[in-house]
């Protein structure tokens, strides 16, 4: 769980989605459990993070967290538009997936 919600499956209020996730233990689970077995899923998560260095917000670090909670195939593929996206919340998120 990332410091400062204390749950991921509810939606955090407006004003948490604003603090960042202090660098620390939390930040790096975040980075190691986005490595993937899936050699396109890995390259995008690698560019997604070369390009959010300074870290996440609350609400990104919860968000993220959920999706790599999914198998790598069905990330994938609703990051290809063949399958829905499982949760509304997750598009903004996607999206910055796609454009790295």
């Amino acid at each position: 769980m990332i410091a400062g919600s204390e749950q991921t499956t509810a939606r955090p209020d407006a004003s948490a989605g604003q603090r960042p996730v202090p660098p620390g233990p939390h930040l790096g689970r975040l980075r190691w459990h986005s490595r993937r077995a899936l050699l396109e899923l890995d390259l995008l998560f690698e560019r997604f993070w070369r390009r959010n260095e300074q870290g996440l917000d609350i609400e990104q670090a919860i968000l993220l967290e959920e999706l790599l909670e999914l198998e790598d195939h069905e990330l994938w593929d609703m990051l290809c538009g063949r399958l829905e996206i499982g949760d509304s919340r997750w598009r903004g998120l996607m999206q910055q997936l796609l454009e790295v």
